[in-house]
């Protein structure tokens, strides 16, 4: 990884993280649709397309009022970050 990116990927995985956890902990569709939105345009401003799938996912779930349908995506994150932090 380039060094720069490198000092910077503790915080950026740490706000995941939290993201994460604010997924788990909610009561209500708003936040999933907060973090979705959040997750898409990070996914397109640092060309993650997985980041910003699970973004789009959780944005869907969201509006249709489906709740079910976000514990995919957040098991997705989930997995995506125990995978990120394997291989550093």
């Amino acid at each position: 990884l380039d060094p720069d990116v490198r000092e910077l990927l503790p915080m950026f995985l740490e706000g995941r993280r939290e993201d994460l956890a604010a997924l788990r902990a909610a009561d209500g569709l708003d936040v999933a649709l907060r973090i979705g939105h959040q997750l898409k345009g990070t996914g397109a401003t640092f060309g993650l397309p997985a980041l910003g799938d699970l973004g789009h996912k959780l944005e869907v779930a969201a509006k249709a009022d489906d709740a079910s349908a976000v514990a995919d995506p957040v098991a997705q994150l989930a997995d995506l970050l125990d995978r990120i932090d394997a291989a550093l």
